[in-house]
């Protein structure tokens, strides 16, 4: 004979600790600060540039958040050349973060901080 005992506190536990790593739950809390970082970060202003500035450039950053789904950027015209792909050499010495490679540094830490609270909540 075999017998199994399904102890229910511990079906419960398995369940708040199963929804708790749906992605949404998981992922959805750290997505919005992890937006503000990366505008906090790639927008900051280079000490001394050699040219006016207006502020236009620090004024025109956004980020939203659709569910999982994070878009950030900048309405700038010449945000591209600042902080792009098409980032000038000038703008690169002068100091301006690309906001792709602070993003993608940003997602890194985010990684690593969803990997320990994934083994947390499985402790």
């Amino acid at each position: 004979m075999i017998e199994a005992h399904i102890d229910p506190r511990q079906l419960a536990e398995l369940n708040r600790d199963l929804k708790a790593l749906r992605p949404e739950n998981l992922v959805g809390p750290e997505l919005d600060p992890m937006g503000r970082r990366v505008i906090k970060t790639a927008g900051v202003y280079p000490r001394s540039v050699g040219y006016p500035r207006t502020g236009h450039l620090g004024r025109s950053w956004y980020h939203r958040l659709y569910g999982l789904d994070l878009t950030i950027g900048n309405l700038a015209v010449y945000a591209g050349y600042v902080h792009g792909e098409e980032q000038t050499a000038r703008h690169k010495q002068t100091g301006w973060k690309r906001v792709f490679d602070v993003a993608m540094d940003e997602a890194s830490k985010l990684l690593k901080k969803l990997e320990d609270k994934a083994v947390r909540i499985w402790r």
